[in-house]
């Protein structure tokens, strides 16, 4: 008697298990005349030169590390998708502040702290267009990336660690979303 409970306890939880799982896939669920991607060049709207080639990079390094997708040539003409970001705000907040002097040594509470670390964040949009024209299947969306940026006697190389950061962080927000 206990043999065919045992068995019906095992089909059932083998039947939970598998029902579980049903929507769970490798890879993308791009169909397949989309997986392989060419990063259009970044539009961008920010103060920040450099900030458009480093998004782009970033994309192409997500793209080419994501199981299921391809990157495109450099001509883009094996594409079956093609990413276009724009690059819409880049805003910079200080984050933690430090004391700097005792209560004795200074006039007012404005000259006791100073910023120590700053949050940079950079908002996107893009949008994912099929080669061959089914606007049906345009995604789009927008993304926030962000990165911290301790103050450093050095600020710029510590401002271009922070935004390599937020490009990274940006592409793989971006891919993610494509992805699935």
């Amino acid at each position: 008697m206990r043999s065919p409970v045992k068995a019906l306890c095992f089909l059932l939880a083998a039947a939970l298990l598998a029902g579980g799982c049903a929507s769970y896939h490798f890879g993308t669920a791009l169909p397949p005349g989309q997986r392989c991607i060419f990063v259009q060049p970044v539009v961008n709207k920010t103060a920040e030169a450099i900030l458009g080639t480093q998004v782009r990079h970033a994309l192409q390094e997500r793209l080419a590390e994501t199981p299921g997708l391809r990157l495109a040539a450099v001509d883009g003409a094996d594409a079956g998708l093609k990413v276009e970001v724009t690059l819409v705000e880049l805003d910079q907040r200080n984050l933690a502040r430090a004391r700097t002097r005792d209560r004795k040594s200074r006039h007012h509470d404005g000259d006791a702290y100073q910023p120590v670390l700053y949050r940079l964040t950079l908002k996107a949009r893009w949008r994912a267009v099929p080669v061959d024209g089914g606007e049906s299947q345009v995604r789009t969306g927008e993304v926030v990336a962000t990165a911290d940026m301790p103050l450093t006697a050095d600020k710029e190389t510590a401002q271009r660690s922070a935004l390599r950061q937020a490009a990274m962080d940006l592409a793989a927000h971006i891919v993610d979303a494509i992805a699935d």
